[in-house]
């Protein structure tokens, strides 16, 4: 009998340290976790201030160079608003045509997926492509102050867009900030300096 209770000791021992042992990492991995829960959200913290700051630098930077744009086209007069315009036409144009002719690449950059569909790279091609296009070449084509406007309030119309996602979708980024205040300046400078603009009779 005494030699059956040393042998039970001598084989739960072993099993014993283990799940000490087992209990012991189970307790130090909850720990590890908790420590990199709370670095992931310093590291969160930590970029939405800094895309914060950079938003407000940018912010900043392009007011600057709207007012000086304002300003220099202004003093200048008539031509150097037609050379903005033509600019500002030629520029949404291009952007159109990269979503037009690259779809997938345009996709990627505004971190959207099609899931398996074709439509999105329809409407990549349609919304945010050739719509572009029309918009900049038809305003070339009129080539008249109103026209220039119609394409500054387009690009109001996507700020304003763009501006409540930041506000309601929490989808604020370096890429949609800087999206935004170029959106802003081409709107701003496109309807203030057409409407301005000295009008053919």
């Amino acid at each position: 009998m005494r030699l059956s209770w040393q042998l039970g000791l001598v084989w739960r021992q072993p099993f014993g340290v283990q799940g000490l042992a087992m209990r012991t990492l189970e307790k130090e991995n909850v720990r590890l976790k908790k420590i990199a829960a709370e670095l992931e959200l310093d590291r969160l913290i930590l970029k939405d201030s800094q895309d914060r700051r950079f938003a407000a630098t940018l912010w900043l930077f392009f007011i600057w160079n709207i007012l000086s744009l304002r300003v220099f086209c202004s003093e200048r007069g008539e031509y150097m608003i037609q050379m903005f315009n033509v600019f500002a036409a030629l520029a949404t144009i291009i952007f159109g045509t990269i979503g037009w002719m690259a779809p997938r690449y345009t996709m990627e950059q505004l971190d959207l997926t099609t899931a398996g569909s074709k439509l999105g790279l329809s409407e990549i091609r349609a919304a945010s492509g050739a719509l572009f296009i029309g918009l900049g070449a038809g305003a070339l084509l009129i080539s008249h102050p109103f026209a220039f406007i119609m394409v500054g309030c387009a690009y109001a119309g996507a700020a304003l867009g763009r501006a409540t996602s930041i506000l309601l979708d929490g989808s604020g980024s370096i890429t949609s900030y800087t999206f935004l205040a170029v959106e802003v300046a081409l709107a701003v400078l496109l309807i203030t300096l057409n409407m301005s603009a000295e009008r053919p009779a």
